[in-house]
């Protein structure tokens, strides 16, 4: 294993089941208003508002009872870093931390020399796979340049299909010897 490399792998994050439910509604009213928490000095004290609840939502205890979509996201990790033989860690491109921002500034303090950024979200045309976790990649060149980042996404349509059509296969084996 290669101390100097691993892998980030970025999931988009959901909000957890116990999070107060008038801070949700609040929150997801200002995101309408705002898009994501960004920094420098807010405009305004809905924005310094909006910039509290991103803050609190991100930093949320997260257990697998509360957020099984970031128990999952550690679940892959320790599957797909078993599968390469090198350290996976987790990133989040809303609601949870640490954003990606915020995992590639550790690696880099680390020390780490390369980070090979890779996401599940398959298909091309979303907003996180397309832009936004491009522009953290290009940020994070720019903050960190002998950090080596490699983005290991666009999917090829074919590897998808190959691996939904193993899936259908094994479920329709399983379906046809229970019927």
């Amino acid at each position: 294993m290669d101390p100097a490399s691993v892998v980030l792998l970025v999931m988009h994050g959901a909000v957890p089941a116990d999070f107060p439910e008038s801070e949700r509604a609040e929150f997801f009213r200002l995101k309408a208003r705002y898009g994501h928490a960004h920094g420098g000095p807010a405009a305004d004290p809905q924005e310094r508002r909006f910039r509290e609840l991103d803050l609190r939502m991100r930093s949320w205890r997260r257990t697998h009872s509360n957020d099984l979509f970031w128990a999952s996201s550690t679940e892959l990790a320790a599957h797909l870093g078993r599968e390469l033989g090198m350290e996976v860690r987790v990133a989040f491109n809303e609601f949870c931390d640490p954003d990606i921002a915020s995992a590639i500034e550790a690696l880099a303090r680390e020390g780490r020399r390369r980070v090979y950024v890779a996401t599940p979200m398959l298909t091309r045309g979303g907003v996180h796979s397309e832009r936004e976790i491009p522009e953290e990649i290009r940020k994070a060149r720019n903050a960190y340049p002998d950090l080596t980042l490699e983005y290991v996404w666009p999917i090829d349509p074919a590897e998808t299909a190959v691996f939904l059509a193993a899936r259908i296969r094994h479920h329709r084996q399983l379906t046809s010897h229970g019927s």
